[in-house]
């Protein structure tokens, strides 16, 4: 029987095995390496009482996914080297954990930390805060005309912040909100865009919200309500003219020839902002200098962009319609596209990074599923499925998708938010 030596690490605290190298048979995949693991933390009772604590294992940053003599075929190695085999806790399945019911299309989603409540943005013109237990909270109807494409939340507390909807009817709106006193109020329109904004993105430490547009252009506005135009409407009354005050119009501050054709995506990382559209490209920009410093440049229409919060390498995902996903490296001129991601057999149309995990991230698709990826591997570890063709009816269509502290949420033509929580904490 072939051998070969392995040399066990870690970098998680208090987890470390003796690193002496040791020969292992080269046959061994996952769960015989976690036996061996198992042996060598001291978890012997573990062994004989029950399965031994599954890990995941990589070699060289990405994770093994065949037996170790596979691995070392395809990377044309022999049984003399010495592999050094990082070990790190197997991230356990999701398990399904509420399902809101809602009257119409989910297309937007969004959290706040401050704030246990859930924000959604529905084809009926509505947006909702729900609570964790699946109440509606509030309602913000009344102003949108038609349907609402994706919202954002600012929690001031449990119970007061602001939100903002984009809508098909070509604007974005600010509302404040009070969950004790049961009020919705809207206090900016973001008027200007040309067709429907089927995008939107907070940065809240400079007071801007960008939207992006089916008329192709990304714009940049201020949330404060001391930037304000005051839009008037004139009527005639007695042959004078009477001014009558509507929902102040947004100061906009920039204004980005973004995409030819539309503008479908975009989002604010700690630097810069990207957006994506149907003309193939992912776009970076500056916003210190109104300019675009970067495209990379696909094969398909980008439906979905968004931008690590935890990773200092810059990395962005995109989803697209030749079912794929791509995650960017903006490091180095130009950007360059590190890892493309295939396992959805229809359109991505929704990307969300781990809050926590720089390596993670959740997708949604046309296809009813929902994967949980970790880009240090081409193979997704989960795959949810978010619903069944029902007679003639084909199966929901994943339009949004959220990974919260708390869990993964999303929601889709069904008109459910499916809210699933992992069994470990990521």
């Amino acid at each position: 029987m072939a051998q070969v030596q392995v040399r066990f690490i870690s970098r998680q605290p208090g987890v470390i095995a003796p690193e002496t190298p040791i020969l292992v048979p080269i046959e061994l995949k996952r769960y015989g390496l976690s036996e061996i693991v198992n042996h060598l933390l001291g978890n012997i009772p573990l062994l004989v009482l029950e399965k031994p604590v599954p890990y995941d294992f990589l070699i060289d940053s990405k994770f093994l996914r065949t037996s170790i003599g596979k691995y070392l075929e395809e990377n044309g190695l022999s049984t003399e080297n010495l592999l050094d085999v990082e070990y790190v806790d197997s991230v356990l399945p999701p398990t399904p954990a509420a399902s809101f019911v809602h009257d119409d299309w989910i297309s937007g989603i969004a959290v706040h930390r401050e704030s246990s409540l859930i924000l959604t943005g529905t084809y009926d013109g509505l947006a909702r805060l729900w609570t964790r237990s699946g109440d509606v909270a509030l309602s913000f109807q009344g102003v949108h005309e038609s349907a609402v494409k994706d919202v954002a939340l600012i929690a001031e507390d449990e119970h007061r912040g602001t939100c903002f909807t984009a809508s098909m009817d070509q604007n974005a709106i600010e509302w404040t909100f009070d969950t004790k006193t049961k009020s919705v109020e809207p206090i900016l329109r973001f008027e200007g865009h040309q067709g429907s904004v089927e995008s939107l993105s907070l940065n809240v430490d400079e007071n801007m919200l960008a939207t992006a547009s089916c008329d192709g252009t990304v714009k940049v506005w201020s949330i404060s309500t001391e930037d304000v135009d005051d839009v008037e409407v004139q009527t005639d009354n007695k042959k004078r003219r009477k001014v009558e005050k509507t929902i102040p119009n947004a100061k906009q501050l920039l204004s980005f020839d973004a995409h030819s054709g539309g503008a479908l995506s975009v989002d604010f990382s700690a630097t810069h902002m990207y957006s994506g559209g149907s003309d193939h490209a992912v776009r970076c920009w500056d916003i210190s200098t109104a300019s675009n410093i970067s495209t990379m440049n696909s094969e398909q229409t980008v439906l979905c962009v968004k931008a690590s919060r935890t990773n200092a390498n810059a990395l962005i995902a995109s989803g697209h319609v030749d079912n794929a996903i791509r995650v960017w490296d903006q490091r180095g001129e130009g950007g360059s596209l590190k890892l493309r991601l295939d396992g959805h057999s229809k359109w991505v149309s929704s990307v969300s990074w781990s809050p926590t995990n720089p390596y993670m991230l959740v997708s949604g698709s046309y296809d009813s599923t929902v994967r949980m990826w970790d880009i240090r591997s081409t193979i997704p570890f989960y795959s949810m499925k978010t619903g069944t063709s029902e007679g003639d009816m084909p199966p929901p269509k994943v339009l949004s998708v959220l990974w919260a502290d708390f869990g993964f949420l999303s929601g889709g033509d069904d008109c459910k938010l499916r809210i699933s929580e992992p069994k470990n904490p990521q």
